[in-house]
């Protein structure tokens, strides 16, 4: 017998449904399971088994699909026109699949982003109670002093915004690695600009366990079952 799954869980990570979608329409009595109307969200099931109907109709069970891709420079993090700069729709498979992302990169960023249909993936990966790390490389026109970076250290608090605590390290002539468990809005370059010190470059080379590698610059490659059973021993699932 399968590994016994909450029906909420296996629903939202096997089709379009959102988690808080999934737990809307059990309270409404809209799912079946097996004959039953499914008053619960703690209801486990067997996926091998159980027959789940959602408005009496079957569960259509979609192949779960997950992709690294290595964001170029000048590439916009979105789908469709980009006003003259390239989207994701400059990428022949990202344009097909249409595939929702966790991890945006800002226009002069590059570096890893994930694409997946499995939506519940995505929220555990964007959650900062997740604690899902995200290593960036980082080149500034100024290194930071010992005071600024003990700020980052400790968590940065501006007149705008309120980042979390991360982990930051000098690797190079004017180069760090920063480790943040969320992703916030420009985060890294916000961060830094703070001090007056502008970031030249920015790569993301790791979410998780998962890593760019010898990856060039505009490739997309799917994950291995071990990066797959890894990341989601990672992310709780």
């Amino acid at each position: 017998m399968a590994e016994l799954v909450r029906i909420n869980r296996y629903i939202a990570s096997s089709s379009q449904f959102s988690r808080r979608e999934v737990d809307v329409m059990i309270e409404e009595g809209r799912i079946n399971l097996n004959g039953e109307i499914v008053v619960s969200q703690g209801v486990k099931i067997d996926p091998d088994n159980d027959a789940i109907l959602i408005d009496n109709e079957p569960l259509m069970v979609e192949e779960i699909q997950i992709y690294k891709f290595y964001k170029p420079r000048k590439v916009l993090t979105e789908y469709g026109f980009g006003r003259g700069r390239a989207t994701l729709d400059s990428f022949d498979l990202l344009k097909t699949k249409k595939l929702p992302y966790s991890g945006r990169l800002d226009y002069e960023s590059e570096g890893l982003i994930l694409f997946t249909n499995d939506g519940y993936l995505i929220q555990r990966i964007q959650k900062s109670e997740s604690k899902v790390e995200k290593r960036y490389y980082v080149t500034v026109d100024r290194l930071l002093n010992d005071y600024e970076v003990t700020e980052l250290r400790n968590g940065l608090e501006t007149d705008s915004e309120k980042y979390l605590p991360c982990r930051i390290k000098e690797v190079g002539k004017k180069n760090y690695e920063v480790i943040l468990i969320e992703g916030k809005k420009r985060q890294i370059r916000e961060m830094f600009g703070y001090f007056g010190s502008s970031v030249k470059q920015l790569v993301r080379f790791q979410i998780a366990n998962i890593l760019l590698d010898d990856m060039a610059p505009g490739e997309i490659r799917k994950l291995n079952k071990h990066e797959l059973k890894e990341l989601k021993n990672i992310v709780g699932l």
